[in-house]
């Protein structure tokens, strides 16, 4: 099971959902795993990285997260949309529900797949 999105993830989102990605995630952890867009270099956050990063505000645009599965469903929870995560018994896929635009209802999925983390990534996408 994969546990986090992929640099071709972050590279399919626009400049825009990537500022809001950045604003999002403002004060990096150590252990958090970021991708440098430019050169597509993987790092992670330690201690002097996090250092560099948080002195930086915001942060330098070349920067953007590599969500993991905790991080989408955090994001996802703070978005006010995020209405459930289920995984079906008959196909095995998991589909995250939102609230689309002003519904009050339950919402529609608006992703399934059979890795729980391309199912939330494509949910954040939706509200970023």
């Amino acid at each position: 099971m994969k546990q986090r999105i992929s640099v071709e993830d972050v590279r399919q989102l626009t400049p825009e959902q990537q500022e809001k990605l950045r604003e999002w995630w403002n004060e990096p952890k150590i252990g958090d795993t970021f991708v440098i867009n430019r050169d597509s270099e993987i790092r992670s956050v330690d201690s002097t990285w996090r250092l560099i990063m948080i002195s930086n505000t915001p942060l330098p645009e070349r920067f953007c997260p590599m969500l993991s599965i905790g991080q989408c469903i955090d994001l996802l929870e703070k978005s006010g949309r995020f209405k459930g995560l289920h995984k079906s018994g008959t196909d095995g896929e998991y589909k995250v529900y939102l609230i689309p635009g002003n519904n009050n209802g339950w919402g529609e999925y608006i992703k399934s797949d059979k890795e729980l983390i391309v199912a939330l990534f494509e949910a954040v996408k939706e509200i970023l």
